[in-house]
């Protein structure tokens, strides 16, 4: 027999989605929805669960000691996706491989990933995001951040902040300082915390010259493209150069574009995710205490699946845009019920016709079930905050509005 107390648990990270909860979160999945497929975005999908050897060539292996492994009944390991881009790229390379490129794939979907000491963040949330695969031009990654930011004016966000870096930036100015792999490592677990303090005394530059100076100066200031043209001759590695030049293209196309404005240049920017090689950006808003969304190029991760195909993508957790647009006035709430309909006299099928026609016309139509008592009938309505009750009888229909604000009227 179960025990009814532990029956009335919930595992660590996840939660329920009441009525309310799931109404916010279908309107902004349709919203965002909407701004995908003007841009030519299809959606697609993915299982919830892949193969775990599938899940770790994609994300590497610090990542993938955060997803959540089960069994089948063969005995091979799965895991359940801990993102959906790892998903999209196998679906890609052994199904789509063919198609058109590029490629412009969109998802809402729910991840899965073991967050321990990150403030209560759910181990289950919800990703809506993008995926563009074939194309390595910097328009394409200007593209997807040009989406990112549209995706959040829909809702009539203004106080985006984009920070944006480039892997192989700050990997080459990590080597042209000539920092060993134990350090260079190191200087990639202080870049996201900011430690610019400890970061100066391990590349032994902050006050010197050369390049462990030229790294301090990249890794703690605001760049733009004129500065990121100043560095260009103090870089020695062809390959750097090379980088700087392509972070350049991307800030000239987005000013071009006229979005230059929201975007800076973080060089300290690291993402746990192994699989990106280019650019790579993260969306603050104020008063969130974690990035609202996340993305960057990976031109490697499908040629683990067998193609060889350049890809950018973002994706943007529900769950944070739902907080960031509470009290914002948009229509997340339940729509509210137009009329309930109370069958009278037993004329039951006489009520169903007029719910349906007032269906037909895109009111909320409720049935009442219970009858016999009016007055219990007419209380329950004002609970449910309907606007109307009509009675429907074989002497015709009784409209009774009982809405505050004068309701819907017939």
């Amino acid at each position: 027999m179960l025990n009814p107390s532990f029956c009335n648990e919930m595992p660590t990270g996840v939660k329920d989605y009441l009525p309310l909860d799931t109404t916010r979160k279908r309107f902004i999945e349709d919203r965002l929805r909407s701004v995908y497929e003007k841009w030519g975005y299809q959606e697609i999908g993915t299982p919830t669960f892949e193969f775990y050897d599938t899940i770790r060539a994609g994300v590497g292996p610090r990542l993938s000691e955060q997803t959540y492994k089960l069994f089948d009944r063969r005995g091979r390991i799965l895991a359940l996706r801990p993102d959906m881009t790892t998903p999209i790229a196998r679906l890609v390379a052994t199904k789509m491989s063919q198609e058109t490129k590029p490629l412009r794939l969109f998802y809402l979907a729910n991840v899965f990933r073991y967050r321990e000491n990150q403030g209560g963040r759910d181990h289950e949330f919800h990703q809506a995001g993008l995926e563009l695969i074939g194309s390595p031009v910097a328009e394409a990654d200007a593209e997807v951040i040009a989406i990112a930011i549209h995706s959040l004016a829909a809702f009539g966000v203004e106080n985006l902040r984009i920070g944006i870096g480039h892997v192989g930036v700050t990997d080459g100015l990590l080597e042209e300082a000539g920092l060993s792999r134990e350090e260079k490592d190191k200087a990639r677990e202080l870049l996201p915390k900011k430690d610019f303090v400890a970061l100066e005394k391990l590349v032994q530059g902050g006050t010197s010259s050369g390049p462990g100076r030229l790294l301090w100066k990249a890794m703690t200031r605001t760049l733009d493209v004129d500065a990121i043209e100043a560095i260009m001759p103090q870089v020695e590695r062809a390959k750097t150069r090379s980088a700087l030049a392509n972070l350049g293209r991307i800030l000239m196309v987005l000013k071009s574009w006229g979005l230059a404005e929201r975007v800076q240049v973080d060089l300290s920017l690291v993402r746990d995710f192994e699989y990106y090689t280019g650019m790579i950006f993260e969306g603050y808003l104020h008063g969130l205490g974690a990035p609202i969304f996340v993305g960057g190029r990976y031109d490697k991760l499908l040629d683990t699946f067998g193609l060889n195909l350049g890809a950018t993508g973002y994706a943007l957790t529900i769950e944070e845009l739902t907080d960031a647009l509470k009290g914002s006035g948009l229509p997340l709430n339940p729509r509210p019920v137009d009329y309930l309909v109370v069958p009278t006299g037993g004329e039951s099928g006489m009520a169903y016709q007029e719910a349906e026609r007032l269906r037909s016309r895109g009111f909320v139509v409720e049935m009442a079930l219970e009858t016999e008592d009016l007055q219990a009938v007419l209380s329950y309505a004002r609970r449910r905050g309907v606007k109307s009750v009509l009675y429907v009888g074989a002497d015709g229909i009784r409209n009774e509005d009982i809405s505050r604000d004068g309701g819907v009227v017939r």
